[in-house]
């Protein structure tokens, strides 16, 4: 009898304990639509976005940047209390981890691109990205909360990655009032057509520096002039021009200038007001490239190859010599100046 009574004061103890447990239980009140919508939001881009992009994109290399919850009509308002929470996630379903992080963040395969495109998520007022398997806290202000500016960085996943188009609606982040409830308060999508990455011809630019060019010569005597044509010293000056290419291209060049003929082309630059006050008279200039002979030179009618160049910045060394065009010949001052007509192919 004594035994019995222990195991019923026993049990006693053991329910008072496990109300008093239950009764300090406390939960945070979830944001609430002010609508009568039923489901969640989608965030669209606010624009279509088309990328062409060069035959020699590298891995983890960034493509373009997509924006999010910018000018958006869905503009739905949800009503939040003191001690809501809203959080910030990657689904897990269709969406893979990529092995790498990408400008120090956390990335992922972008959907249906067959692991040719990653990207990163990111909340643009906190910088935060957003990650898998755990999420980020997203600030409320002033009570309630409304779809946040954000941001789709997207980068090649391998090189030279192929082309990519959205042909369906793809969920790449969700924002939800319990963490791991299934279903989204709000999500961000790519609708179908917001994203084509085609592959475009290569195409070279010149660098800014590189623009202007001078080239100059140093001082020589009319005597060294014994002939026609070149000097007995070998003189020049050289210069080069910078051009950044995004592909294999081949370059070629010629002039537009005040010029002479020699061996048949329009080769040589007249100096500026030749033979006039204390200017030189019939002597000029020419010009020649680095995968040109010397005696190959650049004229103002014919197009001159500088060859092939590669994916890249690449530099074109460019010489300038004197020559001597005249059978009579006088001492001065020589200047004189030539635009450059470049193409690439």
């Amino acid at each position: 009898m004594l035994k019995i009574t222990h195991y019923k004061n026993l049990l006693l103890i053991m329910l008072a304990l496990t109300l008093v447990i239950y009764s300090n239980a406390s939960y945070s009140k979830n944001c609430e639509a002010d609508s009568n919508r039923v489901g969640g939001v989608t965030s669209y881009s606010s624009t279509k976005n088309y990328l062409n992009i060069g035959p020699n994109v590298k891995k983890n290399e960034r493509l373009l940047v997509i924006p999010f919850g910018v000018n958006n009509t869905e503009m739905e308002e949800y009503r939040c209390y003191s001690d809501s929470v809203v959080h910030g996630l990657i689904p897990r379903y269709g969406i893979e981890p990529y092995p790498e992080l990408l400008e120090g963040r956390q990335a992922y395969y972008l959907p249906d691109s067959n692991k040719n495109y990653a990207y990163v998520f990111i909340d643009n007022a906190t910088d935060q990205t957003y990650p898998q398997g755990s999420t980020i806290t997203l600030p409320i202000v002033d009570s309630s909360y409304r779809i946040r500016p954000a941001s789709l960085i997207v980068y090649a996943a391998k090189d030279n990655p192929d082309t990519f188009s959205s042909s369906k609606r793809l969920t790449i982040a969700e924002v939800r009032f319990t963490p791991y409830e299934n279903r989204f308060v709000l999500e961000y999508a790519l609708a179908a057509s917001d994203l084509s990455i085609v592959e475009g011809p290569a195409s070279c630019s010149i660098e800014a520096g590189s623009q202007n060019l001078t080239m100059i010569l140093p001082r020589i005597s009319t005597s060294k002039f014994t002939q026609i044509g070149f000097p007995t010293d070998n003189v020049f000056a050289t210069d080069r021009i910078n051009v950044n290419c995004t592909g294999k291209m081949s370059a070629k060049i010629k002039i537009n200038t005040n010029s002479e003929n020699i061996n048949g082309r329009n080769s040589l630059i007249k100096i500026d007001d030749e033979g006039i006050k204390n200017n030189a008279s019939g002597i000029g200039f020419v010009l020649s490239g680095q995968f040109l002979g010397d005696n190959e030179l650049i004229s103002t009618d014919e197009w001159s190859s500088l060859g092939d160049l590669e994916y890249g910045l690449s530099s074109i060394e460019l010489k300038a010599r004197y020559y001597r065009y005249k059978d009579k010949i006088s001492a001065g001052n020589a200047s004189a100046s030539a635009e450059f007509i470049l193409q690439f192919d």
